[in-house]
């Protein structure tokens, strides 16, 4: 028998998947009717993924038939990076199938992923690792700061992190993209569930992250960033406009159900015992980045000297921070009573660890 608080998660899970699987085709531009025709709406990391006006990363399939490795090497160039040679064939496949837009930030020939390489004494190459590292998620909703978080992370360890997506625009700057073995420092994820995510058949539901970091921000704010970044035009750095969210059902729609997926990534991750997690306000980062990131070194077990840490403060933006930022609010009474009444469902979750959200003001 199972109890009435499993049977409810397994419900909302179900929701979730359905969700997520609309969620390919939703454009909040578009009339009442939603979703897209199955035509129109393809995997963004097709090749042409970057002409798409929606940009959502997504796994591989669990089908794919790999290069073998000795043939694979002849493909790739592996002087691109540091460590490519600890790669295992299925990751190296990864890596060669996830390439990055044309268009990407092009930082890694001359600065090695460093931003700060004019710098002799900040200068660190960014690599691979050779497995000695436990598999660590890097797990938050999206619009959260994952890909600020990398950032950080890679600057202080000279290690490139992973994720179990294919993001065309962010495979530029971090080579690790679609990397999810111990080779990365972390793996970027927004999934509920603390699993990883299957690179063969074999593997499927089988192998559990060794620990995680939770990276947490008010819903209210998420929610706007990752709208932004879906509809805004410019991926990681877009900002929509008022004709996205003001007065359009599909605003509503899209807060409904997002706000559910971030009320249950909470509960399924930090309402568990299986993995341990170390969880990291956004707000928190952003008041003071110092601070916070020694916390995260700490967790992942890696000594970083106060010099290396000084560095990282010099440029501590990343690549993707947003310069503009909406100049109206968008949230009008029937969406904030939407949003509040779901983000409580993860109140008894979030009071054990002293976190509350209310709605900022965005006058």
């Amino acid at each position: 028998m199972i109890s009435l608080r499993q049977f409810i998660l397994f419900i909302v899970v179900l929701i979730s998947i359905a969700i997520n699987v609309m969620d390919w085709c939703v454009d909040l531009t578009l009339s009442p009717t939603i979703v897209q025709a199955a035509a129109g709406c393809h995997c963004p990391c097709d090749a042409d993924s970057h002409n798409s006006t929606v940009n959502t990363p997504t796994v591989a399939t669990t089908e794919k038939i790999y290069v073998p490795l000795k043939e694979l090497r002849k493909l790739v160039d592996m002087n691109a990076v540091e460590g490519l040679e600890y790669l295992d064939e299925v990751s190296l496949n990864r890596y060669h199938d996830c390439t990055p837009h044309e268009n990407s930030h092009n930082h890694l020939t001359s600065c090695g992923g460093q931003k700060n390489c004019a710098n002799p004494l900040c200068y660190k190459k960014l690599r691979f690792l050779n497995r000695t590292k436990p598999i660590t998620a890097l797990v938050s909703f999206p619009g959260s700061g994952n890909t600020w978080m990398r950032y950080l992370i890679e600057q202080a360890t000279g290690v490139f992190t992973g994720s179990i997506y294919c993001d065309k625009a962010l495979k530029m700057v971090h080579p690790g993209e679609h990397i999810v073995t111990g080779n990365v420092i972390v793996v970027k994820t927004h999934q509920a569930e603390a699993t990883l995510v299957p690179i063969s058949q074999e593997m499927f539901g089988k192998a559990h992250y060794n620990q995680a970091i939770f990276l947490i921000r008010n819903p209210y704010d998420a929610l706007l960033s990752e709208a932004n970044r879906r509809w805004g035009g410019y991926g990681h750095t877009g900002l929509a406009t008022e004709k996205n969210f003001i007065g359009n059902p599909n605003w509503e729609w899209f807060l409904q159900y997002k706000t559910t997926l971030w009320s249950y990534q909470i509960l399924t991750w930090l309402d568990q015992s299986v993995v341990p997690v170390h969880i990291v306000q956004y707000e928190k980062l952003v008041a003071n980045t110092r601070q916070e990131l020694e916390k995260v070194l700490d967790f992942l077990k890696y000594s970083v000297s106060s010099e290396i840490i000084d560095c990282v403060m010099q440029t501590s933006d990343g690549y993707f921070k947003r310069s503009k930022h909406l100049n109206f609010d968008p949230y009008s009474p029937e969406n904030i009573a939407t949003v509040s009444r779901i983000m409580r469902q993860a109140d008894p979750v979030l009071s054990k660890y002293g976190i509350h959200y209310s709605k900022p003001d965005y006058h």
